[in-house]
């Protein structure tokens, strides 16, 4: 099972009103944990419908990273990455669960 720890928006000039072209975005940071002590951050930096722009970490539970991803339409495609692999169960329990957010991070072979 995984919860989320923190869920805090990042932008310091969010503005509900200007949140679609104007400046005002919803950027939050997201952070979650299994229950052996995995966690991932999701850092979301999109900017409304100009496109998204999403940076991904899971940590094992020594902090140490095992899975980034760097990606969205904001992204040039030879700059988009992806380390997370789908037959991996831990990073595929985090990979569900960030769908379950609405983030599909892509894995190490969509990005191929």
């Amino acid at each position: 099972m995984i919860e989320i720890l923190s869920q805090k928006n990042t932008n310091p000039f969010y503005d509900e009103r200007n949140s679609r072209n104007g400046g005002g975005y919803v950027q939050p940071t997201t952070v979650c944990r299994n229950s052996t002590g995995y966690t991932m951050t999701i850092d979301d930096t999109s900017c409304g419908d100009f496109g998204r722009r999403v940076n991904v970490v899971l940590q094992d539970p020594s902090g140490y990273p095992i899975a980034t991803a760097y990606y969205g339409s904001m992204i040039a495609e030879d700059q988009q990455h992806s380390s997370f692999k789908d037959d991996d169960p831990i990073q595929a329990e985090f990979l569900t669960f960030a769908e379950d957010l609405h983030y599909y991070i892509p894995t190490e072979a969509e990005l191929e």
